[in-house]
């Protein structure tokens, strides 16, 4: 990108439009690298978490998740937002929410990411279920198992596939019938 277009994107956070605001801000963080992220783009993300329009909620939660690595303190600081997203009406907040309720490692997380290992679309349910394993790790929860063996195998009720379980999720991965 070069000098014009960087200027452009920043010139997008004084939007009066959330949505180019929240856009913009995102951009920069992973143009320029979430080291360099502003306190604009900062307050842009933070406000972003409550928009009626399920895009802005879902850019500003994703940036969140992309900066807590490098600020853990501050994205930590809306733990009670990211706890709140977890139960969004919009599966891809959803998807975020776990993700970086997962990253900082939320405890008080715990109970709506096992609600939400059963939810209909498999991108919340392979998030929750990644957030539960960076919960506890010396416990199983991960749907898609790697070398493990199944524990059991029995029929979905719903489209009749035979379902190996592991660990504590018991969902049908074709129709997503919890089981």
């Amino acid at each position: 990108l070069s000098t014009s277009d960087i200027r452009s994107i920043r010139n997008g956070l004084e939007s009066e439009k959330p949505r180019i605001r929240i856009h913009s801000a995102a951009a920069l963080v992973w143009i320029e690298g979430p080291l360099t992220v502003s306190d604009e783009q900062l307050s842009i993300i933070s406000e972003s978490l409550a928009h009626s329009k399920d895009a802005v909620r879902t850019r500003a939660i994703k940036s969140l998740y992309n900066l807590a690595d490098p600020y853990p303190d501050f994205v930590s600081d809306y733990q009670e937002e990211i706890l709140e997203l977890l139960t969004d009406d919009y599966s891809h907040v959803q998807k975020y929410a776990s993700q970086t309720a997962g990253r900082l490692a939320l405890s008080d997380a715990e109970t709506e990411l096992k609600e939400l290992t059963n939810h209909r679309y498999p991108w919340v349910r392979e998030a929750a279920a990644d957030a539960l394993y960076l919960l506890n790790p010396s416990v199983s929860a991960s749907p898609f198992p790697d070398d493990r063996t199944a524990e059991s195998t029995r029929s979905c009720t719903e489209c009749g596939l035979d379902i190996s379980e592991y660990g504590t999720v018991n969902f049908c991965s074709s129709c997503g019938t919890s089981l």
